[in-house]
């Protein structure tokens, strides 16, 4: 998904063309994201949603299932969390589009439009699920 986690500042201060950040900051937020995943299980966490108001959120389960989909354990991706296969598959998809329009300066509107929709998905897709195990509750 689009989450930029890399400050405007530090793209400045590196000498990153002004055109090009947002393919940088969203290049390295994406590694960033499918890197630090399998680090952040150890930290220990509960869900708010779950405590204030018995019922699991729409992102219960999804870090479990990124890094299950990052070892090739898909039937393990899909028990934690469905849309968590989706996800990985839209940051692979945005490290790959963020290479290229930096490498060949490929439309940017272009790969705009499709990171929007992406994105769109993978939310439509985290609360369907999320639905789906709500009537199952």
């Amino acid at each position: 998904m689009e989450i930029n986690v890399c400050p405007e500042w530090l793209l400045a201060k590196l000498k990153v063309p002004a055109g090009a950040r947002i393919h940088v900051a969203l290049l390295l937020s994406s590694l960033l994201a499918l890197t630090i995943s399998p680090v952040l299980t150890r930290i220990p966490h509960f869900c708010l949603m779950q405590r204030v108001l018995g019922i699991p959120c729409p992102g219960c389960g999804i870090l479990h299932s990124l890094i299950a989909v990052l070892q090739l354990h898909f039937d393990a991706a899909w028990q934690s969390n469905p849309a968590g296969i989706a996800l990985a598959l839209f940051l692979v998809l945005q490290i790959c589009g963020r290479t290229l329009a930096l490498a060949s300066r490929m439309n940017a509107q272009l790969l705009a439009r499709f990171s929007q929709a992406g994105q769109g998905v993978v939310i439509a897709l985290l609360f369907s699920v999320w639905f789906a195990r709500l009537l199952n509750v």
